[in-house]
């Protein structure tokens, strides 16, 4: 083995050398056929460990002195791989040639090779540092000749070659889960073992198990952690209520979705002679949950509860997250609260922070909330709550008024249910509505979340911030360029400000662009992340910010509850502090990374239950909104569905059409009929592949009014459903 590295090292750094494929190098050295296997690994060995690099065409060279970086790399659902590097720099495109086969997720050393017009870098992938995925999703094909996996996620554009498994019934067709194990060409085709069978596509549940299998998020508990909660006793010590501040005589109730299991966060407020005084009582998870113990690991690994499209994978056992931490209705619960008085304007003016005790007086759903305050109806029999509702409907209302002249910024974000039947088919979807029920709430807790981030600011206790760094500026500028064609002249300062962005959104309500602007500006700015480092939150407007609303269902939030814990009993000093810094570092980025993952299992079990939908709704016609433009053809989302589908310019077959992917429209040549970006049309669902979850539409009108519009292609026979529901919660 050495003696073939000196030999290669001594053959690629003479002068004379020209880049030679591993075969050609062998027939240079006088390799023989026998000790051929063993001198190629040593090539591939020396390629992984950086002492050779491999150029286009597989040929071997020493590496030159060379700019290279180590980052993540990710896949376009088109297949192409950007990388983005670890230090925080500009994500890098890299060499469809030279990506080694890498997968979604895997952590990459990548060497830079150029640009790509004046900001992309482009770069290639040398080593695969380490594989982060292991498993893949796939339907199971048997052919004469082979048997393999396609994978299901469309990124991967090749398939697994497997062996038929050993004591397992596996049909023609099947989902499987594959392991997948080395292979000699990553780039053609993976290697791997079926380890289990989910079963047939259209089989009860097995589209959202495939997601669940593909994005590795668990599906049960492991003995350990069950048999540690079942046994935390249910009644509460004496001693532990003595010591806690005794809210059981106040009015307290909880507000959440009609068809909630877990119910962690209840409110309460009176009216004072300056002004209210609000309860924020969170379930106190921390109590139940110690640090390092099994409860406490499997939630930092789970990180957050994933709310999928038919059930939900909780971060906590049933016997915490449905029981012991829910404050259900007339039992005594251990919280955690945020006791705020704000004056008659809803400015805060002081604030508390305790461990306490409740009992819920009632458990109300949002629906029923929004009844009352649209009826005064519904609460005859209980005059203190619907007292209360008022009084909190009339201080949210202060607090949405102060929090848009701070300049926070409120995006209208189409959220969708789905409704299924007993065998999990899609039925029905709602796209819900934002109603004042929810906007309490969601005040409520930002107000709770924003007065626990500034307590331990002041007090400099190391904690884990909800950040949101503010946009880059060059991203900002291409969003404006784009919102010129609406005719729309914007500035958001140098550096952007949060002011200019919220009064821009507020001037596009109600204009026909602005569900794709406001879209475009989200994908625009940066995401929010966890970190112990307080740089704010660019995006509501506050100086510190940070999760203590949910600990039920976010780690974070639990972190924040045990360190308030310490300072409110005199635990806390400087040496919890020192150790603090040094975790909370890994657990943020540990939280954030996990939180991306779930988002997108969230995301693709909805997307394949629109695709099922609207396969049964072929024929259908639906108002959509124009969302994106490729050079064959467009985007549309489908408003009531939440869907995308696509437009081929080859089915508009009254004139030829053009793309202008500059101006982001479509131009008919004789015509001269343009469709653009943000366009209200309407649109027929002609084709729906539930493998692929591609959704090809027809065009039938343009309901945008134009003076170069020309005669609207209509389809007979066709009706528009439209579909309302009251919204759930939402993330910041």
């Amino acid at each position: 083995m050495i003696e073939f590295e000196q030999l290669i090292q001594q053959q690629v750094s003479g002068e004379k050398y020209r880049p030679a494929k591993t075969r050609e190098l062998a027939r240079k050295l006088q390799i023989s056929q026998k000790d051929y296997p063993a001198f190629r690994r040593t090539v591939k060995n020396m390629i992984d460990s950086g002492k050779l690099a491999e150029i286009r065409g597989n040929r071997i060279v020493v590496p030159p002195k060379m700019v290279t970086l180590i980052g993540v790399l990710s896949r376009t659902k088109s297949g192409r791989a950007f990388v983005k590097p670890d230090d925080g720099s500009d994500n890098i495109e890299i060499d469809r040639y030279h990506d080694l086969g890498g997968i979604d997720g895997d952590k990459v050393e990548v060497r830079l090779t150029g640009k790509q017009g004046k900001e992309l870098r482009v770069g290639e992938i040398i080593k695969i540092v380490e594989a982060r995925t292991t498993q893949i999703v796939g339907t199971y094909q048997h052919s004469r000749y082979a048997t393999f996996v396609k994978p299901d996620d469309r990124r991967l554009k090749v398939t697994v070659s497997v062996s038929p498994p050993k004591g397992m019934t596996v049909t023609d067709g099947a989902k499987v889960v594959v392991l997948l194990t080395p292979a000699d060409d990553p780039r053609i085709q993976l290697n791997g073992k079926i380890i289990e069978v989910l079963g047939m596509p259209g089989d009860p549940g097995v589209d959202v198990l495939s997601i669940i299998h593909q994005f590795k998020l668990p599906t049960s508990f492991p003995r350990a952690v069950i048999s540690e909660a079942e046994a935390i006793p249910k009644a509460i010590p004496t001693d532990e209520i003595a010591r806690r501040h005794d809210y059981r005589n106040t009015v307290v109730f909880t507000i959440d979705p009609e068809d909630a299991k877990d119910h962690d966060d209840a409110v309460s407020l009176e009216a004072t002679t300056s002004g209210y005084r609000l309860g924020v009582h969170i379930a106190d998870v921390s109590y139940y949950v110690h640090e390092h113990s099994h409860l406490d690991k499997e939630a930092r690994t789970r990180t957050a509860s994933a709310y999928l499209v038919d059930r939900v994978l909780p971060m906590l056992p049933e016997r915490l997250s449905n029981d012991l931490c829910s404050l259900r209705e007339n039992e005594d619960r251990l919280t955690m609260s945020a006791i705020i008085e704000l004056d008659k304007n809803g400015r805060v003016v002081g604030q508390q922070l305790e461990e306490s005790i409740i009992r819920s007086r009632a458990k109300l759903s949002y629906e029923q909330v929004q009844s009352f305050l649209d009826s005064g109806q519904g609460f005859e029999q209980n005059k203190e709550i619907a007292s209360t509702l008022r009084l909190m409907e009339e201080l949210a209302q202060k607090l949405i008024t102060n929090r848009m002249q701070s300049g926070s910024i409120d995006f209208e974000v189409a959220e969708y249910k789905i409704e299924l039947d007993d065998k999990g088919w899609a039925t029905r979807i709602l796209r819900r509505e934002r109603k004042m029920s929810n906007r309490i709430i969601e005040e409520f807790m930002l107000l709770a979340n924003k007065t626990v981030a500034s307590v331990l600011l002041a007090k400099n206790i190391p904690v884990l911030y909800r950040v949101h760094p503010s946009p880059n500026p060059e991203k900002l500028t291409s969003f404006i360029n784009f919102a010129a064609n609406f005719g729309h002249r914007v500035s958001f300062g140098l550096p952007p400000q949060p002011k200019f962005i919220a009064d821009f959104i507020s001037g596009l309500r109600g204009k026909d662009e602005q569900e794709i602007l406001n879209e475009l500006l989200i994908r625009s700015m940066q995401k929010a992340y966890y970190q112990p480092e307080n740089i704010g939150h660019f995006g509501l407007a506050f100086a510190s910010y940070l999760h203590f609303t949910s600990p039920i269902r976010r780690y974070p939030d639990l972190i924040v509850h045990r360190i308030l814990r310490q300072v409110l009993r005199g635990e806390y000093n400087a040496a919890k502090g020192a150790a603090l810094k040094s975790s909370l570092t890994r657990t943020g980025k540990h939280c954030s990374e996990q939180e991306i993952v779930i988002m997108q299992a969230e995301r693709e079990t909805l997307a394949i239950k629109q695709a099922e939908f609207l396969s049964r709704q072929l024929g259908e016609v639906y108002d959509g909104v124009i969302s994106g433009m490729l050079g064959f053809g467009f985007f549309v989302r489908i408003v009531d569905v939440g869907a995308e589908g696509m437009v081929r310019l080859s089915t508009l077959d009254d004139d030829y059409y053009t793309a202008d992917l500059e101006k982001f429209e479509v131009i008919g040549k004789r015509s001269r009929r343009s469709l653009r970006l943000g366009d209200k049309v309407k649109v027929q669902v002609v084709r729906v592949s539930l493998e692929s979850g591609e959704i090809d539409l027809k065009l039938v009108e343009d309901t945008r009014p134009t003076k170069r519009r020309s005669k609207m292609i209509q389809t007979p026979g066709t009706r528009t459903r439209t579909m309302q529901t009251p919204r759930k919660r939402r993330r910041r």
